[in-house]
């Protein structure tokens, strides 16, 4: 995928939670997230995916600094064909709702 594609998606990622009042920022150089948002106390580390997975590594990663922050680590993922994007938990699997 091109970064282009993939900045777009995270953009897209933004707007949604930004509509639904969270207070977002773009993370440079992305690694091993793409996102945080911010709301009422709340955290999220976010790593947005487009038709792709995240890595092994990164997924610990991403939790480990979830557990360290007393954030939510979540997986934004636009499964190929699909318009909906997918909210992930990745501490427990489940759907998010932002």
């Amino acid at each position: 995928m091109s970064y282009r594609k993939g900045r777009r998606f995270e953009w897209e990622v933004r707007r949604i939670l930004e509509d639904k009042g969270w207070l977002t920022v773009r993370v440079a150089r992305s690694k091993p997230l793409d996102l945080i948002a911010l709301k009422n106390g709340s955290i999220l580390l976010i790593e947005c995916k487009y038709s792709s997975r995240i890595s092994d590594k990164d997924r610990s990663k991403l939790i480990e600094m979830a557990k360290i922050t007393s954030g939510k680590p979540i997986l934004a993922l636009r499964k190929k064909y699909e318009r909906r994007i997918h909210f992930i938990n990745l501490e427990d699997g489940e759907q998010f709702n932002p």
